[in-house]
C-alpha cells in the first residue's frame, strides 16, 4: 500500500498496548488521531484489514484483522511504526508481499512527491536518511526519481497462516483530519480463495490466545 499523502514533520510519541478486540491507537501525534468516530470506523471493518495513516506515512491506528495481515503493531516502538520502514526494514513484512519489488518501487514513487511538496519536512528527511543509509534497495529506487500519486492498488501476500492472499486496497482521506488516510484492504470479488483467507485470519484474530489457531481446512 501507498497512500497520496504529504509528509510533515512529527513527534515521537509512546505507544499504547495493543488489546486483541479493540482497535490499536498511538495518542498524542494528531489532535484527530484516535478520533472517536475513526476508532469506531476502524473497529466496524471487521472483515476488512484497515490502517490509519498521516501523511508521513506512520501507523496510527489498525484495526485487529490489519494486525493479523502485517504483523502485532503494538509491539513496534511507535518511532518506527511507519509503513514505509516496515516494507523495507522489516523482514517479516517484506516476506508478505510477493509483489515486494512492484510495492516498493511504488512506495518510493510516492515518497518522492512528497519530497516535492514538503523537501524541509523533519519527518520526511529523518525517514529517508535511515532509509538511505540501511537498505540498498532504498538508495537503488530513490535514485529512479520516479515521482507519482497512487490512491488505490492491488498486493499479493504470501500469509504465512492464510496463504496466498490478494487485495486490493483503496486510499481513503479522513473527512474530519484531512491530513490522515485511511487505507482498506478487500478481496477481489471474484477471487474466493482470497476472501476464505481473509475470512480464516479475521477467525483467527478474534481467539483470545495467539498460539490456539483454528484450522482453515
Amino acid at each position: 500500500m501507498c497512500t497520496d499523502s504529504a509528509v510533515p514533520a512529527a513527534a515521537a510519541v509512546t505507544a499504547a498496548p495493543q488489546r486483541r478486540r479493540r482497535t490499536g491507537i498511538v495518542p498524542g501525534r494528531d489532535a484527530h488521531a484516535g478520533a472517536p468516530r475513526t476508532r469506531e470506523l476502524l473497529d466496524s471493518l471487521t472483515g476488512s484489514p484497515a490502517v490509519l495513516l498521516d501523511r508521513s506515512m506512520d501507523i496510527l491506528a489498525w484495526n485487529p484483522l490489519a494486525a493479523a495481515l502485517f504483523l502485532d503493531f503494538g509491539s513496534v516502538p511507535a518511532q518506527h511504526r511507519n509503513h514505509l520502514r516496515l516494507v523495507f526494514l522489516d523482514h517479516q513484512v517484506r516476506k508478505l508481499y510477493r509483489d515486494w519489488e512492484h510495492t516498493a518501487g511504488k512506495c518510493v514513487a510516492r515518497l518522492r512527491m512528497e519530497a516535492a511538496h514538503e523537501p524541509r519536512a523533519p519527518r520526511l528527511i529523518a525517514l529517508v536518511d535511515e532509509l538511505g543509509a540501511r537498505d540498498d534497495d532504498f538508495r537503488r529506487y530513490w535514485a529512479r526519481h520516479d515521482v507519482r500519486s497512487i490512491t488505490y492498488g492491488r498486493n499479493h501476500f504470501v500469509h504465512p497462516l492464510a496463504g496466498l492472499l490478494t487485495l486490493d486496497w483503496q486510499a481513503l482521506q479522513v473527512a474530519m483530519a484531512p491530513k490522515q488516510t485511511l487505507i482498506v484492504y478487500t478481496p477481489p470479488p471474484e477471487d474466493a480463495d482470497s476472501r476464505a483467507g481473509l475470512e480464516f485470519l479475521a477467525s483467527w484474530s478474534r481467539t483470545p490466545v495467539r498460539g490456539s489457531v483454528p484450522d482453515r481446512h
